[in-house]
C-alpha cells in the first residue's frame, strides 16, 4: 500500500474514533439541556472528579471494575448534589445567574483536583493491553476502540 495513502487512512480512522469521543461529550451537554433546559458548564469537571476518584480507588488496591463503578457512583452523587444544592436553586430565580454558577462550579472542581491529586498527568489504568491492533497497516489502539 502506498505510504501516503496508508497515512491518510490512518489519520481518517484515528480522527473518526476521536470524533466519536467528542460526539459523546456533546451528547452529554445535549442530554443535560434537554432534561432541564439548562447547560452545566461544569459538567466536564464533575466527570473529571469522578475519574480521579476511580484512579484513587485503583491506587488503594481495589479491582479495576470496582473502581470504575465507584467512579460512576461518586460522579453521579456529586452531580446530583451540585444540581440539587446549587443549580436548581439558582435556576429557579429566573435569571442567568445559574450560568455563572456552573462555570464557578467547574473552576472549583479544577482547583479541588489540583489540590487533592496535583497537576501531573494521571493516566487511568486500562484493563486491556497497550499493543495496538494492526488491521492491514492501520494501527488502532484498544483505547481508541473503547
Amino acid at each position: 500500500m502506498d505510504p501516503y495513502f496508508s497515512a491518510l487512512v490512518q489519520m481518517a480512522v484515528s480522527g473518526g474514533l476521536m470524533g466519536m469521543a467528542y460526539a459523546l461529550v456533546a451528547y452529554g451537554f445535549q442530554l443535560t439541556y434537554a432534561a432541564g433546559k439548562a447547560v452545566n458548564f461544569g459538567q466536564g469537571e464533575l466527570v473529571m472528579l469522578g475519574a480521579f476518584t476511580g484512579i484513587s480507588l485503583t491506587h488503594i488496591g481495589l479491582p479495576y471494575w470496582v473502581s470504575v463503578i465507584g467512579a460512576m457512583v461518586s460522579g453521579a452523587a456529586l452531580g446530583w448534589f451540585v444540581e440539587r444544592v446549587a443549580v436548581r436553586l439558582a435556576f429557579q430565580q429566573r435569571n442567568e445567574g445559574w450560568i455563572l454558577l456552573t462555570i464557578i462550579i467547574g473552576l472549583f472542581g479544577v482547583s479541588a483536583a489540583e489540590n487533592i491529586w496535583g497537576r501531573d498527568d494521571m493516566p487511568y489504568p486500562a484493563p486491556w493491553p497497550d499493543t495496538p491492533l494492526d488491521l492491514s497497516g492501520i494501527s488502532v489502539t484498544w483505547h481508541e476502540l473503547a
